[in-house]
């Protein structure tokens, strides 16, 4: 407890010096929200939206645990409870989806998307220098033929390779006196190698995680932004993930599976009925976890805001009455992450 005062009242301290209300309208201010206010709007108004849809799914967690023989569910029940509820509803097998998700076709339909979308070439670069065998490069051009940058895909696993997934800017070009200076980039991974005659074959998670990342890639390789440092991927935290939600967001789109998916022996789509359950099961308990999301930045503004670290109060049952609201006891808001989360 006393750490978190000191944290609070150190920043609040800081933000006064500087010129500011409070340490959220300091920490903002180059941020999409830009003003604490701001953000505690947006989260207010989203919380108005989702109750409705998080009571409903606390119903049915509450109904189902009945049936596991748990009469009344607690904090620590939730995720094993919410994980039987999941499986005895959605009964998709991650292994029966890989054979449409072929590594090879993922790509050629993912670059074939971002032409569409955003009128961009990807070539890939034959007998470029590479660092192992498994690694492709490829050119970036643009609508008007600029060759906006390249990059290096390592997506398979090997013993001297870190775990993850992850895009790296290995060089910043941009808008010079010259011409424009491509960029560098590489996007990597430790998908499912293949095995034998068979494709590398990809769950739809990490079909997701692909996109994802290409986002981040894009990000960088379609900058035109002169400075370097702030060119790119080199912009505040909120927005950097942006243009990788929205490439994620494609891996669901009906329209554009074909782009991407076709049975690794047959070329057969995902069976509808396959898709409908993916798509379901992604939204399963939607309410709930978004709710727990805006409990984090709701008690995260609100003590950054309004609690006064200098009063003697305790800083912990203060966060207990921030989340009446947004937890279905006073079980659930005494077991909060405040002492702990970084």
């Amino acid at each position: 407890m006393e750490v978190i005062d000191a944290l609070l009242r150190i920043r609040g301290e800081m933000a006064t010096l500087l010129g500011y209300p409070d340490f959220a309208d300091y920490r903002l201010e180059d941020h999409m929200a830009k003003t604490g206010q701001a953000a505690a709007t947006f989260i207010s108004e989203l919380t108005e939206k989702t109750t409705p849809y998080w009571r409903r799914d606390f119903a049915q967690l509450v109904e189902h645990a009945e049936t596991l023989g748990i009469s009344q569910i607690a904090p620590w029940d939730v995720a094993f409870v919410a994980e039987s509820l999941r499986r005895e509803r959605f009964s998709i097998d991650d292994e029966a989806l890989r054979p449409y998700f072929p590594l090879d076709r993922v790509l050629r339909g993912l670059f074939e998307l971002v032409g569409r979308v955003y009128g961009i070439t990807v070539e890939e670069v034959e007998n470029a220098a590479v660092w192992d065998s498994a690694v492709r490069f490829y050119h970036v051009i643009g609508e008007d033929g600029t060759h906006l940058g390249s990059f290096y895909t390592d997506w398979l696993p090997r013993a001297n390779k870190r775990q993850g997934a992850w895009m790296n800017d290995l060089a910043t070009g941009g808008p010079r006196e010259s011409g424009f200076a491509p960029h560098l980039g590489i996007i990597a991974g430790n998908l499912t190698p293949p095995k034998g005659a068979r494709p590398s074959l990809l769950t739809h998670r990490e079909v997701e995680t692909i996109f994802h990342e290409f986002g981040h890639l894009l990000h960088h390789l379609t900058s035109r932004v002169e400075i370097a440092p702030m060119a790119g991927i080199n912009v505040a935290w909120d927005f950097v993930e942006l243009p990788s939600q929205l490439m994620e967001n494609w891996a669901w789109e009906e329209e554009a599976l074909p782009l991407f998916s076709g049975h690794f022996e047959t070329g057969e789509p995902i069976p509808d009925v396959l898709f409908e359950r993916m798509t379901e099961a992604r939204q399963f308990m939607g309410g709930w976890y978004q709710m727990r999301q805006l409990s984090l930045g709701y008690t995260d503004l609100t003590l950054h805001r309004c609690f006064d670290p200098t009063s003697g109060a305790d800083v912990l049952e203060y966060v207990e009455g921030l989340l009446a609201n947004y937890t279905p006891g006073p079980e659930f808001a005494r077991h909060h992450s405040t002492p702990s989360f970084t």
